[in-house]
Parts: structure tokens; C-alpha cells; sequence
């Protein structure tokens, strides 16, 4: 039974730490200390970690902008996008999640054949740092950026 509960559609944690590691690799790479998040498709978190360095406070929006990734089903920088046009919708939107959701850059979603699997978010930097930390630890661990 277990054995049909983890199929490829599922996010395992040897996939979350070798996301993690990528992400920490990019984050080393580019110079910035970050904290690292993946979440799994109920944006419930498998891994994080703070690197030495990195603000302590990124703990605390680093799960919300993988858990965002994956509740809404896209980036967190398309979200934030989204929020310029009708600030109103999205602010109620993060209002009712309690903390879970934010309007933050550096959350991606992670799907694999064809499914959402789960999310990772990478914060410390400016957006477009996090943006490429986790993008591009999303792309060295295999997984897609959409459902194509």
C-alpha cells in the first residue's frame, strides 16, 4: 500500500534535498546566503534550511512563498504582478490565509508529468535573486516550471 502512495507524482524527501542542495549551490554561486523551503502539493513542508548568514526572518517567509507557489498553483512573482492590477483582491487573499500565503518573489511551483508535486521558495536577497535561486534549483532538480 505504501508503495502506491508514492508515485512519480509525489514529492519524496531524497527530491526535496536535492532541491535544497541546487538551491543553496545557486545561492553560493551568485553570493547571497538564503533560507530554502520545499513544501510538498499541500504546501506542507518536507525541508528547509537557513544558510549561515542569511536573514532570520526569511525563515518565516520562505515556507509562505513556496506554500503561495503551490496553493495558487503558479509563481510567486506572477502573483505579485497580478497584485499590481487589483491590489484589493490579492490583499484579501493573503488577509484570509493567516500568515500561510504572501506576496513575496522567490516562490515556484513544482510539477512533474504533468502533476503539481509541490513548491519551492528561496528568500534573503532581492526578488529577482530569489527568483533564480529557486528557479534555478527547479530546473537542476529535474522538475518543470507548469504542467506541460
Amino acid at each position: 500500500m505504501t508503495d502506491q502512495l508514492h508515485d512519480l507524482t509525489s514529492l519524496t524527501l531524497a527530491d526535496a534535498l536535492r532541491l535544497v542542495e541546487a538551491a543553496e549551490e545557486r545561492a553560493r554561486e551568485i553570493g547571497v546566503p538564503m533560507a530554502i523551503a520545499v513544501v510538498d502539493a499541500g504546501g506542507h513542508p518536507i525541508e528547509t534550511r537557513r544558510m549561515d548568514g542569511a536573514p532570520v526572518a526569511a525563515m518565516t517567509t520562505v515556507v509562505a512563498k513556496a506554500r503561495t507557489a503551490v496553493h495558487f498553483r503558479t509563481t510567486t512573482e506572477a502573483l505579485v504582478e497580478g497584485a499590481k492590477a487589483w491590489p484589493e483582491v490579492y490583499q484579501s487573499w493573503i488577509t484570509v490565509s493567516g500568515g500561510q500565503w504572501v506576496l513575496s518573489k522567490g516562490g515556484v511551483p513544482l510539477w512533474r508529468n504533468g502533476q503539481l508535486v509541490g513548491g519551492i521558495g528561496c528568500s534573503g536577497g532581492t526578488g529577482a535573486q530569489d527568483i533564480s535561486c529557486a528557479e534555478t534549483a527547479r530546473d537542476r532538480a529535474g522538475f518543470a516550471g507548469g504542467p506541460e
